[in-house]
């Protein structure tokens, strides 16, 4: 089992001019990491088509992928979208970057859960087929908030083509939805190509429970359970670690959807890691709309908790990760 870095884990930074690309693979490949994700959905002041990109010119994306080769890292790309015309130029930049997968999430027109939605993208989806085959990439289906472990894999289900589909096994997201982060990892596992790796809570903010990112193993789901099952999956699974703090998002679906009704275990309700008067929940994301004091802040705190989760992620590898013998 190999573990990555995915560049949300960095998105102050990128944002407000404290990293590149270039400057991310070089930290991944000090840290001792295997390989590197590279979002490209448009942010603050990213490009505003390819994210942490600055261009998909040949020249450009053949210096992303020298830098990459350099270090010997995998790389994988994420972006989103379930149509042909969403994924196909994102699977030709992942060619030229070398990503041997691409993680992609249905959007819903309407901003919210549509199950006929949801199906309808199944035949959409088969039509990227023959570009996944043609490129020899795999597409990942990330449950992104909004679903469900069991409608994720009746989705991938409906396409048909689990050597060329599949799922991207977010250990967080499934909070969002009302289910159990280690129910959803053990039925997602066995249907992964990849996953993100992280850690949530739930906080209380003016009577709204809102689920807040953490630094690994400062959150409440139990990361050693989902990194066992992931281990036990295959040995082949890319861990990548997408540490979404700062970051604060809300219940995407009614409470109890995916079983859970009641704010206990990994929903239980924890401190605000910001206080309220430097930032509020909804500004964790992109606190220049706060303050640039705001921004000073958060920078830091995901400085730090990029550092710490890097930590704890090669203990859990190195405990539950078995060394291949040296022939």
């Amino acid at each position: 089992m190999k573990i990555g870095l995915e560049t949300e884990s960095c998105h102050l930074l990128f944002q407000h001019g404290r990293m590149n690309l270039f400057d991310f693979v070089e930290f991944a490949g000090q840290h001792g990491f295997d390989g590197v994700q590279i979002n490209v959905v448009p942010d603050f002041n990213l490009h505003p088509r390819w994210g942490v990109l600055e261009s998909v010119t040949d020249e450009y994306l053949a210096r992303v992928r020298a830098t990459i080769d350099r270090h010997g890292l995998y790389c994988e790309l994420d972006t989103r979208g379930s149509s042909l015309r969403e994924l196909v130029p994102a699977l030709r930049v992942a060619r030229a970057l070398g990503a041997s997968v691409v993680r992609t999430y249905i959007r819903y027109p309407l901003g919210r859960f549509d199950e006929k939605f949801l199906e309808s993208q199944a035949i959409e989806v088969r039509r990227v087929v023959p570009f996944l085959e043609k490129y020899r990439i795999r597409l990942a289906f990330e449950n992104h908030e909004y679903e469900t472990s069991s409608e994720m894999i009746t989705f991938i289900t409906l396409v048909g083509q689990p050597d060329w589909v599949g799922l991207l096994c977010d250990t967080g997201n499934s909070m969002m939805a009302w289910e159990d982060p280690i129910t959803a990892v053990r039925a997602m596992a066995s249907h992964a190509f990849s996953t993100h790796f992280k850690d949530h809570m739930v906080i209380n903010e003016g009577g709204t429970a809102l689920v807040s990112g953490a630094a690994l193993g400062r959150g409440n789901i139990d990361i050693y359970t989902a990194f066992q099952i992931l281990s036990e999956h295959s040995a082949e699974l890319h861990v990548n670690l997408e540490m979404c703090f700062p970051y604060c998002t809300t219940f995407k679906r009614e409470r109890g959807t995916g079983g859970v009704h009641n704010f206990n275990g990994a929903f239980t309700i924890a401190p605000s890691p910001f206080p309220p008067d430097l930032v509020k929940p909804t500004n964790y994301y992109s606190p220049h709309k706060a303050s640039e004091e705001a921004l000073e802040a958060l920078v830091q705190a995901q400085w730090e908790g990029l550092e710490h989760s890097i930590a704890v992620l090669k203990k859990l590898r190195d405990k539950y990760v078995t060394p291949k013998p040296k022939v």
